[in-house]
């Protein structure tokens, strides 16, 4: 592993006096390692830095989390979306304003220490781990415990983000452009509709009596991204919030405290998105939830983050409160986002850690590598147990037929 020349120990006393808000640190020690194995975080480097340090005569242990990200080649459509600018402001601005929303006892993120787009965009962040939080298994999805910890922690990060858009509307403006908004590289075709021939295919001559829809996908790919802008356009009827946008297991972390889960954090927040709340909603179901629980507990698991999302609101005494049918219909309206996260999104996750060791944003542009990569996951058990249950039920729906 190679360490960038712009950690050292300069920078990180930048870091921590920005962090923590003081002067005059001197880095005594500095040890950097990584901080995901291979294959776990495709847009970016991740670095843990362990620092001992003194301050007022003092020594100090510290560890942080740092975000590498070169947005240059096939990753120049993130510059486009400013995912710097917008992570930034998130996490300097909108975050610690929610948390004050919802009572300064509700952590949503980690801290931001220190953040530079020179001369590669890099932000730093607290060390979670250091508090007992830990990525879970994005491999097969998360148990119930883990879903409905999540599910309210975002139904309160959605409430308290309707509450800020009345209260500072143009904050939100910063964030009205999503992952389909800037379309102009290699990649777009690659990541969201570069698996849809070969799962086809795949399903057409492998699987009994599913040659319609085999047929329905094909037809997809000739109108997939104007459906998708249409699906995320703002429209008077929305509910709005501001979503994560990129909401998928190895993008929370959940604290344990005796075997018990207790808590959830959000990281990376580089695509959040000012819109439905269907787009975290299907996201998450389509990329993180087990097939057998989407099939007997889909509904009690949105009830279960509506009646957060209302009791939230109720609390923080918002005035227009949607209904449990206006919240159905939403849902229902989005359901193509949640087609998108399924069969873009999820052949990643499917991926096991041995064949995804050497996945980065790269090779998904990479024609040999990709078609390898959807053999290996198009064929995978989640993926198929996935498929025959979603493709029915997306058929059903008519999300299918455009």
């Amino acid at each position: 592993m190679e360490i960038p020349k712009l950690l050292n120990k300069d920078f990180f006393k930048k870091s921590i006096e920005n962090g923590l808000k003081i002067s005059n640190v001197i880095i005594n020690e500095l040890d950097i390692s990584a901080g995901f194995s291979g294959g776990e975080n495709y847009c970016s480097q991740i670095f843990r830095a362990c620092i001992k340090y003194n301050h007022n005569n003092k020594s100090n242990n510290i560890s942080l989390i740092i975000k590498y990200m070169d947005l240059s080649g096939e990753k120049i459509f993130l510059e486009e979306l400013e995912v710097y600018q917008r992570e930034k402001k998130m996490y300097f601005e909108v975050i610690p304003e929610l948390e004050k929303i919802l009572g300064g006892n509700v952590k949503l993120s980690p801290k931001c220490f220190y953040a530079v787009n020179e001369p590669v965009t890099t932000i730093v962040f607290e060390d979670m781990s250091q508090q007992g939080y830990e990525v879970s298994d994005r491999i097969n999805g998360l148990d119930e415990i883990h879903i409905k910890i999540l599910l309210e922690k975002i139904a309160k990060f959605h409430a308290a983000s309707m509450i800020l858009a009345e209260k500072d509307p143009n904050l939100m403006k910063s964030f009205h452009r999503g992952m389909f908004h800037s379309m102009d590289c290699l990649a777009k075709d690659t990541v969201f509709i570069g698996n849809l021939d070969y799962l086809a295919d795949t399903v057409d001559k492998k699987w009994s009596d599913f040659d319609a829809i085999a047929n329905k996908i094909r037809n997809i790919k000739k109108k997939f991204y104007d459906v998708a802008l249409k699906t995320v356009e703002l429209k008077e009827s929305t509910i709005a919030v501001l979503n994560h946008g990129d909401l998928w297991v190895n993008n929370m972390m959940f604290k344990k405290c005796n075997n018990t889960v207790t808590d959830v954090a959000l990281i990376d927040l580089q695509l959040s998105y000012y819109g439905s709340l269907g787009i975290d909603l299907h996201y998450f179901m389509n990329t993180s939830i087990p097939t057998e629980i989407l099939k007997t507990k889909r509904y009690e698991l949105l009830r279960f983050y509506f009646g957060h999302l209302k009791n939230t609101l109720k609390i923080l005494n918002y005035k227009k409160i949607p209904t449990w049918e206006e919240f159905k219909n939403e849902i229902h309206s989005t359901e193509f986002y949640g087609f998108f996260a399924y069969e873009a999104i999820l052949p990643v996750i499917c991926l096991d850690k041995e064949a995804s060791k050497d996945n980065s944003f790269e090779t998904f542009t990479d024609e040999k590598k990709s078609l390898e990569n959807r053999e290996k996951v198009i064929n995978s058990k989640r993926f198929i147990e996935m498929s025959k249950y979603s493709l029915d039920r997306f058929d059903e729906l008519g999300i299918l037929d455009i």
